[in-house]
């Protein structure tokens, strides 16, 4: 039950992460900001796709119980794993042109 949590919970943090960088800004978007929205949505449905593959995997290893079908499930679960990883990675493009500032007197955001 866990493991499903986790998948309903990282897709929509994908999916309003990628909404509000698309419609809520009011900035011009530069080639990072164009970069990160079009691997974000790569990784989100490369992760999608993933779910569906291990949910498929792991129906029919539960049904019929096939040889190998068990390992294409594990690899298809490595694939959720790094498409997520692969959506956590766009957050470089994200904050590439941004400095941060340490000083006696706080921290600033430049």
């Amino acid at each position: 039950m866990s493991f499903i949590t986790f998948l309903l919970t990282s897709f929509i943090h994908m999916f309003l992460v990628y909404f509000i960088m698309r419609n809520c800004r009011n900035v011009t978007k530069d080639w990072f900001d164009v970069a990160s929205l079009k691997w974000k949505w790569r990784s989100m449905m490369l992760n999608v796709l993933c779910i569906i593959i291990a949910c498929y995997f792991f129906y029919r290893h539960n049904k019929y119980c096939e040889p190998f079908v068990y390992s294409m499930f594990a690899l298809s679960e490595y694939g959720v794993v790094l498409s997520n990883m692969g959506f956590h990675l766009t957050a470089a493009l994200d904050f590439a042109t941004t400095r941060l500032l340490i000083s006696g007197n706080g921290l600033r955001i430049i």
